[in-house]
């Protein structure tokens, strides 16, 4: 691929001297290439926006649209690595805390709980302070 090349430039995966079939491995990575640029294109325009916005210059407003969106790029990448690089690479080991993006409120909705009844719920502390009275009762 040459240096100004975009990752559609040679995407069919066909050997252009013959006609045979295409080296699907090469379609996969031409594929993985093109997805992972159009993911890292998406995470600079989120950055370039908060930079703008922050600058001591601007005139424009950061808000929370503006931070979600960030956070969908930033987890799109993310999970394009962990889920389809990671794999392809020897001696790295996946990320296994992928639930630390969510917010604790998206977290309880996806184990089907309301954020109110566990942040009622006992922290460890308290449990662990009774279960050491309980002890000292016997």
């Amino acid at each position: 691929m040459a240096t100004n090349a975009t990752p559609s430039d040679n995407f069919d995966g066909h050997d252009q001297s013959t006609d045979s079939e295409p080296d699907w491995e090469s379609v996969a990575r031409d594929a993985l290439v093109q997805l992972f640029f159009s993911r890292k294109s998406d995470l600079q325009g989120s950055l370039g926006t908060i930079e703008s916005r922050i600058g001591t210059l601007s005139d424009s407003e950061l808000t929370a649209e503006h931070i979600k969106q960030f956070r969908r790029d930033f987890y799109d990448v993310q999970r394009l690595v962990e889920e389809d690089i990671v794999p392809l690479v020897d001696g790295v080991e996946p990320y296994e805390d992928a639930t630390l993006n969510l917010s604790y409120g998206r977290l309880a909705e996806g184990l089907d709980v309301r954020w109110d009844d566990v942040a009622e719920l006992p922290r460890k502390s308290e449990i662990e302070a009774n279960e050491e009275g309980d002890d000292a009762d016997e």
